[in-house]
């Protein structure tokens, strides 16, 4: 019988080698960082409210550049990299939006939401085969809260995106 992936490795498993590749070499070593330049938890709160305003404010590249700074500040944080996903994606840099989306799907797996963003991604590159994976990603998600009526219209929006590709839910 044929090894099971975790969800995200099967993400991954459709991106090129070079782009899984680059993503973690730059998060390698930068737990460290934080705890090198003393920055505390009250800065690194005060620099991810400014990014979100940033956000918010559709100033994506500046956004963008302090999402960056707070992943090397703490690169297991789920927000860091799903803001910076969030400002790729507003940028239209598709492949780089997909490889954050995935790294916050990594790092907050009960969240269904980055796989639904990489999957929107995955369309505009053209890769229908990746898009259909991460669509079944986001139903495999939902089906594991505990509140699926929460997740009801995103549930909804994947079902009629996978019948749409030819794919039955």
């Amino acid at each position: 019988m044929a090894e099971q992936k975790k969800p995200v490795e099967r993400q991954v498993a459709v991106m090129p080698p070079e782009q899984v590749e680059r993503i973690w070499n730059q998060v390698k070593d930068l737990k460290q960082l934080k705890e090198t330049l003393q920055i505390s938890p009250q800065e690194i709160e005060n620099t991810y409210a400014l990014a979100y305003l940033l956000y918010e404010q559709k100033q994506f590249q500046s956004a963008a550049d302090s999402f960056s700074v707070l992943m090397m500040m703490d690169p297991t944080d789920w927000r860091f990299s799903y803001g910076l996903a969030a400002c790729r994606h507003a940028l239209a840099d598709w492949p780089n939006a997909a490889l954050y989306f995935a790294v916050a799907a990594e790092l907050n797996p009960g969240d269904p939401l980055p796989h639904y963003y990489t999957a929107d991604c995955f369309l505009k590159l053209g890769n229908e085969k990746a898009a259909k994976l991460s669509y079944e990603l986001v139903l495999e998600r939902i089906a594991k809260q505990a509140d699926g009526q929460l997740w009801k219209a995103l549930k909804g929006q994947t079902e009629l995106m996978l019948k749409q590709m030819g794919t039955t839910a």
